[in-house]
């Protein structure tokens, strides 16, 4: 680690090998994550660094040819110090080693939109660019795209944003980037994602990430791919648990599917929004419920069925081991299972409720936890 006040000495010596101080500056500052900069080293005392401007200039020239992700920022303060345009430095360095790191498009974007309806036009163009000339798996190009839709929307730019919300999507493969695709109702822009997702997943199946995985499944489930969904549910032996279970996601979200992802189902909402965890979770249940595709009579007996056993197992499994920390799973996967009778007209529609009252009729706890949802859901009140 070097010093700053080490730095300012060297530097009031004229004599110093550039390249590498230069390199020991840049490797603190791009480490300290914005809690250094370049002026700190400069300023260290109260002689001022001979031929200053020089440095500086020196120093933007060093910038030009990183490449790490911190590297913008740093040159942005640079280009303030030694008093050029931050566009134009910015603008030269996209053409130089920053063209590869998404963000510097963001950074001059942002530079753009301080100039209004012009910066907004400029930006939607340098970002698209920005799109073209990085990889999808480039850090930071998700926001890169999400900055460049964001304005596109702004501006009505209908081309723009569906470019941009595309490239977001190549870029994380997510869920929660795939909701805006399925909000456009553009069957083209959609089948594109979904096949790329394809495409991905095959390529890494064997080494793909859980949450990569668990998302692939989703974005098949919200296409209606339901057969193909529910093959997930039948090739996963785990545990109808969270972690880790492709079961413990696509569960609720069939629960949700044979109720019509009703709006007054507020457990099944919760349960989706748990397993799930979406960060825009009421836009997630209104796709769900503006996506709901056909399936037969058969498919839905099979898929209820197969529902309420696992979360009979599931139930049982919590409540007769005495995990109490996870009492509240097993009460909202039972009362969910009762908002979807209700809400597909069955009779007693909280019969299953009922039937675990009496199973367990000394775990308070339990009963507390299934009291509480009850009070807070649309269901008929009964007491526990």
């Amino acid at each position: 680690m070097v010093s700053t006040l080490g730095v300012y000495s060297t530097l009031l010596t004229e004599k110093f090998n550039e390249d590498q101080v230069f390199n020991e500056m840049f490797l603190e500052l791009a480490g300290s994550r914005g809690k250094l900069t370049f002026g700190d080293y400069i300023y260290a005392g109260s002689v001022p660094v001979p031929k200053l401007s020089s440095l500086i200039e020196k120093w933007i020239l060093f910038l030009f040819n990183k490449t790490e992700k911190a590297t913008s920022t740093i040159l942005r303060e640079a280009a303030v110090m030694s008093g050029k345009n931050e566009i134009s430095v910015m603008e030269e360095y996209i053409r130089s080693a920053g063209g590869s790191a998404p963000i510097a498009y963001i950074n001059l974007c942002e530079l753009y939109l301080e100039q209004g309806d012009i910066g907004a036009k400029k930006a939607l163009s340098i970002a698209e660019e920005g799109l073209k000339k990085t990889s999808a798996e480039a850090f930071d190009r998700d926001d890169l795209a999400r900055l460049m839709s964001r304005v596109a929307k702004e501006r009505n730019n209908d081309n723009a944003y569906k470019y941009a919300i595309s490239e977001c999507f190549f870029s994380t493969a997510q869920l929660e980037d795939f909701l805006p695709i399925m909000d456009l109702h553009d069957a083209d822009l959609k089948n594109a994602a979904v096949a790329y997702l394809d495409k991905l997943y095959e390529s890494k199946k064997n080494r793909y990430y859980s949450h990569g995985s668990i998302d692939y499944h989703e974005i098949h489930f919200l296409n209606q791919d339901y057969d193909l969904a529910f093959s997930f549910i039948e090739s996963d032996d785990k545990a109808l648990g969270w972690t880790g279970s492709i079961k413990g996601v696509m569960i609720p979200l069939f629960i949700g599917l044979l109720a019509g992802f009703n709006e007054q189902a507020v457990t099944i909402g919760q349960n989706i929004g748990a397993v799930l965890g979406i960060k825009d979770l009421e836009a997630l249940l209104r796709c769900l419920r503006e996506n709901v595709g056909e399936y037969s009579t058969t498919q839905e007996h099979i898929w209820y069925d197969r529902c309420v056993s696992e979360v009979e197992k599931r139930t049982d499994a919590i409540v007769s081991g005495g995990f109490r920390n996870s009492y509240y799973k097993a009460a909202r996967l039972l009362v969910a299972i009762a908002e979807m009778r209700e809400y597909r007209n069955e009779m007693d529609s909280i019969g299953i409720i009922r039937t675990y009252i009496a199973k367990y009729p000394r775990h308070t706890a339990f009963r507390g936890e299934l009291r509480t949802l009850l009070n807070g859901s649309m269901l008929p009140k009964i007491k526990v």
